[in-house]
């Protein structure tokens, strides 16, 4: 039984080689195949191919014969004289031949094949029982730019504002807006900038648009924001396997293949948050995972208010509020209440929720919708 075991295991090891060598090689226009028998020249036997790869270069066709080794010892000139003989039996040209090993090669065995024209390889991405892959940690990061309105001062010529015309803006024609929109459609069209940290930024008001003040158009103020891009880096755990051929004549990769698998866990996921360049660029490089895969900068199309709410608002943050307004009744008091919690605990998840049906850019977007369906006769 033991005996029986041992060649389980020894079949297994040489068929881990042949698959990954075949995954290696695999790619349009050429054809890749395992455990190929060949007749000999003479047509009187047949004799084993591990990975035949067959193609045709300027319209000739070539094959290249592939001999895979998963032994526990070097590899010695004896193994490459016995794969010379194969490639000679089956007129092969040696040049046409290649010999893979998951273990070295003795300076014999590489000045043999060498001489004969045979490249060989090693395979480096094992178990050290050599029947596996070998699984490393991976990590997936994601940066997502935060945009804060960290202070906005307006300087016009009255003392005092409400906070309504504080913020709104309207043209001689009577068409208005509201400031932190403005800030918002600047920030989605990459007009500030995206380093992380704190930028003073001088805010264009489009012409023709100002302040009112009990029906007077005041002069075109000047506005200053303070906007604090935060970085939100979320990160997702995973699994890496990395497969190399090695040249073992030049030490040179002649193929690499390495496959990242990353499963996002179900709620939410955690954050960290960055306030500068500096500090986000240690934190990643201190991950020490051996294969990082970074992902973004991903713009967040929303921006934070002072007050830390997302605006545009949301279906959900103002659905929420007007909850909150009909159980308080009387007793409802805007200042007293942590605004920024009825957006949930879910930071990204909040900047990504639908735009409250209210706000302009809601109602343009159900606009474009209607005017496609009707242009394309859905109803």
């Amino acid at each position: 039984m033991k005996k029986k075991k041992n060649k389980n295991v020894s079949n297994q090891k040489g068929r881990i080689v042949e698959e990954i060598v075949s995954l290696l090689h695999e790619q349009p226009g050429i054809s890749v195949e395992r455990n190929v028998w060949l007749p000999t020249s003479d047509g009187k036997d047949k004799r084993e191919i591990d990975v035949l790869i067959s193609g045709t270069i300027a319209g000739y066709p070539v094959r290249l014969a592939i001999e895979c080794k998963n032994y526990g010892r070097r590899i010695e000139k004896t193994d490459i004289d016995a794969f010379i003989g194969k490639l000679f039996d089956l007129s092969f040209p040696s040049q046409y031949g290649i010999f893979v090993s998951t273990s070295k090669y003795t300076k014999g065995a590489i000045k043999r094949a060498d001489h004969a024209g045979i490249r060989v390889l090693s395979l480096n991405g094992l178990t050290k029982d050599r029947l596996k892959e070998a699984i490393y940690n991976a990590l997936q990061s994601v940066v997502y730019l935060l945009p804060v309105i960290a202070r906005l001062a307006i300087f016009n010529e009255v003392p005092t504002m409400t906070a309504e015309d504080f913020m709104k803006f309207t043209d001689e024609s009577g068409q208005s807006f509201i400031l932190v929109d403005l800030l918002w459609q600047n920030w989605c069209s990459g007009k500030y900038p995206k380093d992380v940290g704190e930028h003073e930024i001088q805010v264009d008001i489009p012409v023709g648009f100002t302040q009112t003040l009990n029906g007077r158009r005041l002069n075109r103020p000047t506005i200053a924001l303070t906007l604090h891009v935060y970085a939100v880096v979320v990160e997702i755990p995973g699994i890496a396997k990395q497969l190399e051929l090695h040249n073992s004549s030049t030490s040179n990769i002649e193929k690499i293949n390495i496959k990242l698998s990353f499963e996002t866990p179900n709620g939410p996921l955690p954050l960290h948050i960055f306030k500068t360049e500096d500090s986000l660029k240690t934190f990643m490089e201190s991950r020490s995972e051996k294969y990082k895969l970074t992902v973004g900068r991903i713009m967040i199309p929303r921006i934070l208010t002072p007050g830390l709410v997302f605006w545009p608002p949301s279906q959900k943050w103002v659905d929420n509020l007007n909850n909150l307004i009909r159980e308080k009744g009387n007793d409802f008091n805007s200042e007293k209440i942590d605004l920024s919690s009825l957006q949930g605990n879910d930071l990204l998840g909040a900047a990504y929720d639908a735009i409250w049906q209210g706000h302009p850019a809601a109602r343009q977007k159900s606009d474009h919708s209607a005017t496609d369906k009707n242009n394309t006769g859905v109803t």
